[in-house]
């Protein structure tokens, strides 16, 4: 195998349901107009998402004679951030927290957006988080204080849906 110039590599991944033709028109039709329209001062984009780090030791491989023990959290503990970056500005704007990404932690930030841009249409990209896509934060975004305040979703991939993670 290896005079055929065969060796180990590692395997990469593709969703098996993601669809090339179906991004290609999401990115020419629903987001490039509106980045264009951002570049030119005629409204604000933003991408929208949330990361979730773990707090205390993460457990690897170290090279000692004796056992080494490393003070932890007594249970799973997280920090949870949800971002908006602006496109243009690449102005970072955060709400965070240590109990979970809910529903009401989205209409938070959709505030914070709305007072800091109130003279701009706003568009918000936002990926397919249950907690995104509910009543509650449809209804925050149509009395947004902005003069107008889209939602656009990227593609989903998986067809697996949730319940709506409101508090």
């Amino acid at each position: 195998m290896k005079r055929l110039g065969m060796r180990y590599r590692k395997a990469g991944q593709v969703s098996g349901k993601a669809d090339d033709n179906l991004q290609l028109e999401f990115l020419n039709e629903e987001l490039q107009p509106r980045l264009d329209q951002a570049r030119e001062g005629k409204r604000e984009v933003f991408f929208v998402d949330a990361a979730h780090f773990m707090m205390g030791a993460s457990m690897g491989m170290l090279n000692y004679l004796e056992s080494v023990f490393v003070r932890s959290a007594s249970r799973r503990q997280r920090y949870h951030v949800l971002g908006a970056v602006d496109s243009q500005t690449k102005k970072i704007t955060t709400v965070t927290n240590d109990t979970d990404i809910t529903a009401p932690t989205v209409r938070e930030l959709l505030v914070k957006l709305g007072q800091s841009h109130r003279n701009m249409p706003i568009v918000i990209v936002l990926d397919n988080a249950p907690y995104q896509k509910c009543r509650l934060v449809n209804a925050k975004a149509e009395k947004s204080t902005s003069s107008c305040c889209i939602f656009i979703f990227i593609i989903r991939i998986s067809t697996s849906s949730s319940a709506c993670g409101s508090s």
